[in-house]
């Protein structure tokens, strides 16, 4: 294959990557149109209903370090190909659940396929981009996102004239039939020398320069940067998913119309698509943890403003679009920067293992955010932490605090 052949496929397999990642990012942010009628249908409070929600993103994070060794080592085809029928076989089976222990079996089951298919997308941008990673992540990570500004009015429409039910099991299906055909794209190149490769004379961001070092996953997590981008990582986590998983119910309390709250469902993840883009592309330019400080200050601005301004229509939609457009390039930020840091053979394995940090952040932001809601009848606490969060990642990245690693 020649190089120009080469050049041109990386392209279709990011492009397959991304609308790999628009599909199974359905379940993350088409999440909050299913919690008022899964209350109802349960009768349950909504901590419970929010239990499902955490034990997705444990599962499909925690799966991650797994999925991104047999990924590296073997090829990522044959587990994205499971993943395909996994992710889509669980939406499908969700909408037969008839408790909410059938309700986090069949999510969970889903949540194993959405973590396959993460860990080799972000493989496909770290592995075929090296001199635009960070555009590259952005790319795949904004699928991850935007793929449910699409579909959530689609989905809106199917529970109104149908139920909640029917939109899992139609929605479900053509994620399941697009996903298998998807996945026969996934591979990861052949060689370390990759189309597109600087040569050591081009001129690269202070935080990419040099000859690139390879950190085992044990080797990553023994150095003091890696421990600062994973709590970095949590705390920034904790504060979309937090807005993720509670946009209705934040609405509510707000004392919100229902068509504000579906407004805000619909832009949130465009904003957040659109912001991994831009962070990324900002962010190969400027430098990570100067971007990443920047924009992670940005995020607990907005989430002070939100705890003051929520109440107002406007106001509401506004900054819930400004924390999306601020919290979804971590999604960009933190692959990159671990494949900056710890070098490209075993990236697919270093970012599931610190994309774990997800996990903690679905705990806070899901079930302890609803346990706080549900005992303090107020969302001022949640919100106000969001607010702390966001300032603590920013420390822990700025450039004076955070420098990468080298082998001794």
């Amino acid at each position: 294959m020649s190089e120009g052949e080469s050049k041109t496929l990386r392209w279709i397999r990011l492009a397959a990557a991304t609308l790999s990642m628009m599909l199974i990012g359905l379940y993350q942010y088409s999440w909050t149109l299913f919690v008022q009628p899964l209350q109802l249908e349960f009768n349950r409070g909504l901590d419970t209903i929010q239990l499902t929600f955490t034990l997705f993103v444990w599962i499909m994070t925690w799966i991650q370090p797994v999925a991104g060794f047999i990924a590296d080592q073997r090829g990522p085809r044959p587990l994205t190909s499971l993943g395909a029928a996994l992710a889509g076989i669980g939406w499908i089976a969700t909408s037969f659940a008839a408790t909410p222990e059938i309700l986090y079996l069949t999510y969970g089951l889903g949540g194993i396929g959405v973590g396959m298919i993460y860990a080799t997308s972000v493989g496909v941008a770290s592995k075929w981009f090296p001199e635009r990673r960070g555009l590259a992540n952005g790319f795949t990570s904004f699928g991850y996102g935007f793929g449910a500004a699409v579909m959530n009015p689609v989905i809106a429409w199917i529970m109104s004239t149908l139920d909640f039910r029917a939109a899992f099991m139609y929605v479900g299906a053509v994620m399941l039939v697009a996903l298998v055909l998807l996945s026969v794209s996934t591979r990861y190149p052949p060689s370390n020398r990759l189309p597109g490769e600087p040569s050591p004379k081009r001129r690269r961001p202070a935080n990419q320069a040099g000859t690139e070092t390879n950190f085992s996953p044990r080797e990553m997590i023994r150095t003091r940067a890696w421990w600062q981008l994973y709590l970095a990582f949590f705390l920034t986590a904790s504060i979309g998913l937090m807005i993720t998983s509670q946009l209705t119910p934040m609405g509510d309390a707000f004392n919100l119309s229902p068509s504000i709250v579906l407004t805000a469902a619909i832009v949130f993840p465009i904003v957040n698509g659109v912001g991994r883009i831009v962070g990324g592309w900002v962010s190969d330019r400027l430098g990570r943890e100067v971007t990443m400080t920047l924009f992670f200050t940005c995020q607990g601005v907005a989430s002070l403003f939100l705890l003051f301004l929520g109440p107002n229509d406007i106001a509401f939609i506004t900054i819930i679009c400004l924390i999306g457009l601020f919290w979804g390039p971590i999604f960009t930020f933190f692959p990159s920067i671990t494949a900056d840091y710890y070098g490209r053979k075993h990236a697919t394995t270093n970012y599931g293992v610190t994309y774990t940090a997800k996990a903690w952040g679905g705990l806070t932001g899901g079930y302890v955010v609803a346990w706080l809601v549900t005992t303090g009848h107020s969302f001022t606490t949640p919100i106000l932490f969001a607010a702390v969060f966001g300032f603590t990642a920013a420390l822990l990245v700025f450039p004076k605090s955070l420098r990468k690693p080298t082998h001794h």
